[in-house]
């Protein structure tokens, strides 16, 4: 800083001012002036890009954790339907077999152990059906959140994609090529 400030007062010294300027040389300073000028816009308008995509970037990760998160949900829903589907099918099937197995008992005891059985899987059948409803539900429910969650990730990677182009835009010289 000194040696900057040493430098600066030695022009003003040594650089005679005034009428010893030509015309020229005014263009010339008042050229540079301008380009110097014209950085410091472009210096700023760059920051300000680099820092809005630091603030995407950070969105990004939240809204991606966000995402997983809703994603795991939804699978784990999915899983227990299919699991409350299946103990469901089972259920059907030994109904079934119970059914056709208190038609042909002859024996009192057998048959009412069987119709108990029959009552309480008969029990167990709506309760699966309630169930079933229920995580169809949350499930649908938690799919649509998913969707919109992603949808907002989506739409934060295409700023984020502008802003990559704004910088490379930018950076190329002006005139160049694309």
């Amino acid at each position: 800083m000194r040696f900057l400030r040493s430098a600066f007062l030695g022009i003003l010294v040594f650089c005679p001012v005034g009428q010893a300027q030509t015309p020229t040389d005014s263009k010339t300073l008042q050229a540079i002036l301008e380009e110097v000028r014209q950085l410091r816009m472009d210096l700023h308008s760059t920051a300000a890009t680099v820092e809005r995509a630091q603030i995407i970037l950070y969105r990004m990760r939240i809204q991606a954790d966000i995402v997983a998160r809703l994603s795991q949900r939804v699978e784990e829903s999915q899983e227990r339907l299919r699991q409350v589907k299946n103990a469901q099918a089972q259920n059907a099937a030994r109904i079934k077999t119970i059914e056709d197995t208190i038609d042909q008992t002859q024996d009192g005891n057998d048959r009412k152990h069987l119709e108990d059985e029959l009552s309480s899987r008969k029990g167990q059948i709506e309760r699966f059906s309630t169930q079933q409803q229920e995580l169809e539900t949350r499930e649908s429910e938690q799919s649509s959140q998913l969707r919109l969650e992603q949808s907002k990730l989506d739409d934060l990677q295409a700023n984020l994609d502008q802003l990559q182009k704004n910088l490379e835009n930018a950076a190329r010289p002006a005139g160049s090529p694309h």
